[in-house]
């Protein structure tokens, strides 16, 4: 009698647990589906700027740019690439797009991949998009006549792919990122950590997962690595003071590597930075565009 109920009770604790295994599982699942699919933002097109469609590995790369850019034989002298983080959009450059212009500086703003209109389905945290930038040095390359400066600045996720296509592309001029991750792993972990106590392990499938769908190695990458290559030539790191996503210790690896100055922008949270202080984020990237 006691030994049928042992089993019976063994039967029902058995069930139990792959049930919450298979919860587990979906959960996990579902996580690292979220990740890869961030939320994308609409964005009207500012007057006075051109939609344009580029050539970019395997798709079309969305893009605004400057109407002098439009026909091939620009005389443009400078360009500067701005790259919208995850979750965000074009929508946070109208701003200093007209600031640049008004000083010369002709821009091209693509929509990185799995945000707007941008074909790619899935976000590549990090490498994919560097090749997006990559794509736009080469479009505005091709439309200008003479080597123009190419002023890459980026924001979040898009500072980091800046940085790896500065490892990519040795015709880049400068560099400027705003609350950009020095390892994907380590801001990974620290996402997962938000979940819950101990997160970066309880959760460690969805980050296998994520980077399973996505194609990358979390630990190949480094923009810190791309920097540390970068050392001596034109940059600027940006974070804000109130970024509780990415730490201020991300940033200052960044500068520490690449040799570049450090400005912190007090009250900005995480990519508020432009928004925070216009007047003073336009005229940095107009001073290392100079």
């Amino acid at each position: 009698m006691l030994r049928t109920m042992s089993k019976k009770r063994s039967k029902r604790w058995l069930k139990v647990m792959c049930w919450v295994g298979v919860v587990y599982g979906l959960f996990c699942l579902g996580l690292a589906w979220a990740y890869v699919h961030p939320p994308s933002k609409a964005a009207e097109l500012p007057p006075g700027f051109a939609e344009i469609s580029i050539p970019a590995e395997g798709h079309r790369l969305p893009c605004w740019c400057s109407r002098s850019l439009l026909e091939k034989g620009s005389k443009a002298a400078t360009v500067a690439i701005l790259v919208h983080g995850y979750g965000g959009s074009r929508a946070h450059w109208p701003s200093l797009m007209r600031e640049l212009e008004t000083n010369g500086i002709a821009v091209v703003v693509p929509a990185m991949s799995a945000h707007e209109t941008n074909a790619r389905s899935m976000c590549g945290f990090g490498p994919a998009e560097s090749e997006e930038v990559i794509a736009a040095i080469r479009w505005v390359q091709t439309q200008t006549a003479g080597k123009p400066k190419i002023v890459l600045v980026g924001v979040s996720l898009g500072g980091a792919a800046c940085w790896l296509a500065s490892d990519l592309d040795p015709t880049v001029y400068a560099v400027v990122s705003e609350g950009a991750f020095a390892r994907l792993d380590e801001i990974t972990d620290s996402y997962l950590d938000k979940i819950c106590p101990g997160g970066h392990i309880l959760f460690r499938p969805v980050a296998w997962i994520a980077s399973a769908l996505a194609g990358v190695e979390e630990s190949d990458v480094s923009p810190e690595r791309a920097a540390r290559k970068w050392r001596g030539r034109p940059c600027l790191v940006i974070q804000g003071a109130g970024d509780t996503r990415i730490p201020l210790s991300h940033a200052k690896r960044l500068a520490e590597a690449s040799g570049g100055p450090l400005w912190v922008v007090p009250g900005a949270r995480h990519a508020g930075c432009l928004p925070t202080d216009p007047v003073g984020y336009a005229r940095h990237v107009l001073d290392l565009c100079r």
